[in-house]
């Protein structure tokens, strides 16, 4: 990847993280549930596209550290594997009160996002734990094998 090209990256990256900076002071600012609700998922959104912005740049100029401490991201990560199911059990306990479709649905994406994250995180605790020396080409494939779970 050319010089050019990677520092058109940054400015992109930095263009996003700005917005995503922007919008959480927006958020901050309204009283609003709903309108905090949608100003949040651009925030989200922007902070996504910032991350995968600067993966991007790592993966492609060998910034990347294939060393990461393992102790401390399996005790991390399965701590929120814990957390992640304890959050899916109790919105399907919600589910099981629920009678307004509307309120059902809602809560149902809730309920997918949940088990999606579930998924992700034993998928990522699975690979740190049998990935003995990760190399940047491990995390091209991991990122690019799984892209899915950033959308």
């Amino acid at each position: 990847m050319g010089e050019e090209l990677v520092e058109m990256l940054k400015e992109q990256r930095a263009f996003e993280q700005n917005t995503a900076d922007s919008l959480t002071a927006s958020v901050n600012r309204t009283k609003n549930s709903i309108v905090r609700l949608f100003l949040n998922r651009l925030v989200l959104d922007s902070l996504k596209h910032a991350d995968l912005l600067q993966a991007l740049i790592d993966l492609n100029t060998g910034a990347i550290v294939a060393d990461i401490d393992k102790y401390r991201m399996k005790k991390e990560l399965s701590q929120h594997v814990l957390n992640e199911k304890e959050m899916l059990s109790r919105a399907q306990k919600i589910i099981g009160k629920v009678e307004d479709e509307r309120t059902r649905g809602l809560i149902q994406q809730i309920v997918e996002d949940e088990q999606r994250h579930h998924k992700i995180l034993n998928e990522l605790l699975r690979i740190i734990e049998t990935i003995e020396n990760i190399r940047d080409e491990d995390w091209w494939e991991l990122y690019y094998d799984r892209a899915e779970w950033l959308f």
